[in-house]
């Protein structure tokens, strides 16, 4: 079944179809918050919980009537639940997990997975709204330039634009913190 007849249905009240609409866009909510939160933070499916409770609760909101539009709508609420998550939990420093500290020699490769993983998102929030929102459709949750064109509302120029700003600003963000990005 098509989005659109999905969110006409779902509009409708019906439940299999508002069901399969949430089922249908919780991997791109989930890879979306991952990357915002963390994905070994504590919080992570409380966030993408509540996105996808806000979503059923405000189904009747939802203007389809663009390409993009109900995956844009659904990450609009995940941002706004992150924000939500970020006001209320200051970040936390990420502990090595029981299991992790007891595996040897790999703890060290671990240790510098989560460093990069953690320095990565740290840049990614230097950047401005519109270039980490461009950089995580794109090259996160995986749209081509015309979706993410359609989904931020935006000319593929302009996205094309963003993406290359928002590239040489990151790495220039992760070469000063460093002198290098390993």
């Amino acid at each position: 079944m098509s989005a659109d007849e999905l969110v006409k249905r779902a509009k409708n009240g019906d439940s299999q179809a508002l069901d399969a609409l949430l089922e249908r866009h919780l991997p791109m909510v989930y890879r979306f918050v991952s990357i915002r939160v963390g994905r070994e933070h504590a919080d992570l499916d409380d966030v993408v919980q509540e996105t996808l409770i806000s979503a059923a609760r405000s189904i009747g909101s939802l203007r389809a009537e663009r390409d993009g539009a109900v995956p844009a709508w659904f990450l609009t609420i995940a941002r706004h639940k992150v924000a939500d998550h970020f006001r209320r939990t200051p970040e936390r420093t990420e502990a090595l997990d029981a299991r992790a500290a007891t595996e040897g020699p790999d703890v060290q490769e671990i240790v510098s997975e989560r460093d990069r993983g953690r320095r990565l998102r740290d840049a990614m929030r230097q950047l401005t709204p519109e270039q980490e929102e461009v950089l995580v459709l794109r090259f996160v949750l995986g749209f081509d330039g015309e979706q993410t064109a359609a989904i931020t509302g935006r000319t593929v120029g302009a996205t094309k634009a963003l993406q290359h700003r928002g590239l040489a600003s990151l790495e220039m963000l992760l070469l000063s913190q460093t002198g290098e990005w390993r």
